[in-house]
């Protein structure tokens, strides 16, 4: 072979060999030749590498033949397809187109929720709100009817018809002054002259005052000279009549007759009973108008009702009180006229309300459980304002209780449990009885008995039943005369109305 045409195949270590050696005197030759013999290693086992897996992948071998390349620039070594340059960017932003969208997908379902849940809660405590507000307008409806009934009983049976009967019996005063006849009770046929209308009212004889016969238990006349005279229902049906000789005469002694029907239709005294009577000037049925004469003698006429106390038949009563004197002021005053009526009668008016109200309850659909009694609701009457016996003040006048005794005192301490723990729960909110507030409308307000009996204010959630510990209690003041006030009130478990 000639020179110029021989060929010389070498392999890649020789021919490396080969332009290492022309190198020996160049540094930078040497350097890059160096660098040449590392990519040369680095591709042969790389070859061997790609020719392991794609002996196990054949199809992937043609994609990836182009990654490696031995002419490539050293610094290079990595080249793409064409397939992969196009796919590359696309698949790229088609991910993160998707991330994107995710994203904003992910917040607004976020803020939708957020705000489906804001709208569903602000939803839930709007519809909570209207169904307190009905079971407050519902609840204080049935309390104000409850109590507006006992309203109009009051007026009605003891401030109308008292007045009524007062005024008839200072009519027959009038003239029996008119005409001489004895009309200070010196005599006892004087003191039963004056028991005839009397008995009329009461009784039934009077055909023009038929309501005021039925509610009044007793008309009287207390004199100024200590004398007595008067007309009362009896336990059995019958009539009484009761009369004091002048203080000079018998003080202090008290005389009880039966009244009987006699054969003709007249009624006669029978059965006299003695009974030793503390001075009848001392009743408070004349007290307050005895007051009043001393104090201002030049005043005009005043009628008023008495503070509460106990007669010779052993009733709790309360009078209607009417200065009798014929010259139009207090200069004149002979004596008192009285109307009363037994405290008890209270409790029949509060007891028929309690039993009205306890039919509601039984008219709720859901049929409330917790069945009402003494033990968990009560409808009673304290008296809250009273110049002639300021004393009285919070006494307890009636309840729905018919155990057929009344206690007089103060109702913060009655035996009666709700009475008790309702009276205490008003002091501790009003401080005192005839508080400027608690003469208002009250809006009815609840309060709880804890387990050991003491009873606080407390706003009870409306909502929530069978609560036993938690009741609602409702006030209504009402006027007997232009100073004397009594306070009605009524106490229910507050979960009756929303079980």
């Amino acid at each position: 072979m000639e020179d110029g045409d021989v060929g010389i195949k070498l392999s890649a270590s020789n021919s490396m060999e080969l332009e290492q050696g022309r190198c020996v005197l160049d540094m930078e030759c040497e350097r890059t030749m160096t660098a040449k013999m590392s990519v040369a290693s680095t591709e042969s086992i790389m070859k061997e590498m790609w020719s392991h897996i794609f002996s196990k992948h054949p199809n992937q071998e043609d994609d990836f033949a182009a990654m490696v390349t031995t002419n490539a620039d050293p610094r290079s070594r990595f080249v793409f397809s064409f397939w992969m340059a196009v796919s590359g960017p696309i698949i790229a932003v088609l991910v993160l187109t998707t991330f994107l969208s995710c994203c904003v997908s992910w917040a607004t379902t976020r803020k939708a929720t957020e705000l489906s849940i804001s709208l569903c809660n602000q939803s839930v405590e709007k519809q909570q709100l209207e169904i307190e507000y009905l079971l407050d307008t519902s609840t204080t409806y049935i309390y104000e009817g409850v109590l507006a009934e006992i309203e109009a009983q009051i007026n009605k049976f003891v401030v109308e018809l008292a007045d009524r009967a007062v005024d008839g019996l200072w009519n027959t005063m009038c003239s029996y002054h008119a005409f001489g006849l004895d009309a200070n009770g010196s005599s006892s046929d004087s003191r039963w002259r004056l028991a005839f209308p009397m008995l009329s009212e009461i009784s039934g004889g009077n055909q023009n005052r038929r309501e005021i016969i039925n509610r009044v238990d007793m008309l009287s006349v207390i004199f100024k000279n200590g004398a007595f005279t008067g007309v009362g229902k009896g336990d059995d049906g019958n009539f009484v009549w009761y009369e004091a000789a002048p203080s000079s005469d018998a003080s202090g002694m008290l005389q009880v007759w039966h009244i009987k029907y006699g054969a003709d239709g007249v009624p006669n005294r029978v059965s006299v009973e003695n009974m030793t009577h503390h001075p009848i000037t001392e009743l408070p049925s004349y007290v307050g108008q005895g007051k009043l004469a001393l104090e201002n003698p030049t005043g005009p006429p005043v009628q008023m009702w008495s503070g509460v106390y106990f007669f010779a038949d052993a009733k709790a009563k309360v009078s209607w009180t009417s200065p009798l004197m014929y010259c139009g002021d207090y200069s004149c005053f002979d004596g008192v006229l009285v109307a009363s009526f037994t405290v008890r009668t209270l409790n029949t008016w509060c007891y028929d309300a309690w039993q009205k109200l306890t039919a509601k309850v039984r008219e709720h659909p859901f049929d409330y459980s917790n069945h009402l009694g003494d033990k968990n609701s009560i409808i009673f009457v304290v008296n809250q304002i009273s110049p002639s016996n300021p004393f009285q003040e919070g006494w307890l006048l009636g309840s729905t209780d018919m155990s057929g005794t009344v206690q007089l005192g103060p109702a913060v301490n009655s035996e009666l449990h709700m009475v008790k723990a309702t009276s205490r729960v008003l002091l501790e909110r009003f401080t005192t009885w005839n508080a400027a507030e608690l003469q208002d409308q009250v809006t009815p307000f609840t309060f709880r008995i804890n387990t050991s009996g003491f009873a606080v204010v407390e706003d009870c959630d409306k909502l929530e039943t069978l609560d036993a510990g938690c009741y609602h209690v409702a006030t209504r003041s009402v006027s007997i005369d232009f100073r004397t006030k009594w306070l009605l009130v009524v106490a229910l478990p507050a979960d009756a109305w929303t079980e």
